[in-house]
C-alpha cells in the first residue's frame, strides 16, 4: 500500500519528533456500545446502576480509551506513514476515567530512534502517547515500539 507521508520515517520519527493528536469527544452511547461488546462491566453500560460503583457514574472502558487513542493516532499521522506495525506496547496506564462528552486531546512523542540491524529498511522507534481530557487531566498513557519501512520513495 502506497503512503502519502511526506517524510522519511527516520525524520519523521526521529528522536523528540513530536505530534499533536486530533481531538475526540466521547458519547455516552459510544461508551456504551463499545462496553456492551467488549468489557459489559455495569458501570460502562448502565447509567443508572453505575451510581452505585466506585467512580458513581458511567465511566468508558480503559480499552476503549485504548482504541480512542488509537484512533487519534491513525487520524493524526500513522495511516499518512509507513508504519509495519507495533511489536510491543511498554505500558499502559489509566490515569483518571473518560466520561461521557469528554473531548480528548494529546501528544505522540518519539522517545527512540535507530535502524534495525538485522533489517536495515526498518526504522524501530519508541513513542510515548498521552491523552488529556478538556481539563487538562491524564487520562491515559502509552509507550509503544513502532516499527517504520524505510523506502526510498519517500527518502
Amino acid at each position: 500500500m502506497q503512503s502519502d507521508f511526506l517524510e522519511d520515517p527516520r525524520v519523521a520519527f526521529a528522536k523528540g519528533k513530536a505530534y499533536a493528536l486530533t481531538p475526540m469527544t466521547i458519547s455516552k452511547e459510544e461508551i456504551i456500545e463499545f462496553a456492551t461488546e467488549f468489557d459489559p462491566a455495569f458501570f460502562h453500560i448502565d447509567e443508572e446502576a453505575a451510581k452505585s460503583s466506585l467512580l458513581g457514574e458511567l465511566i468508558a472502558s480503559g480499552f476503549h480509551t485504548c482504541a480512542i487513542c488509537m484512533k487519534m493516532i491513525c487520524d493524526s499521522y500513522l495511516l499518512r506513514s509507513t508504519s509495519q506495525g507495533a511489536p510491543e506496547v511498554e505500558e499502559i496506564k489509566w490515569h483518571a476515567p473518560v466520561k461521557p462528552d469528554d473531548t480528548l486531546s494529546g501528544t505522540s512523542t518519539v522517545t527512540e530512534a535507530r535502524q534495525s540491524a538485522s533489517r536495515p529498511n526498518i526504522w524501530i522507534t519508541k513513542l510515548s502517547h498521552e491523552l488529556f481530557n478538556q481539563n487538562s487531566q491524564k487520562v491515559i498513557s502509552m509507550k509503544v515500539v513502532g516499527l517504520f519501512e524505510i523506502r526510498e520513495d519517500v527518502a
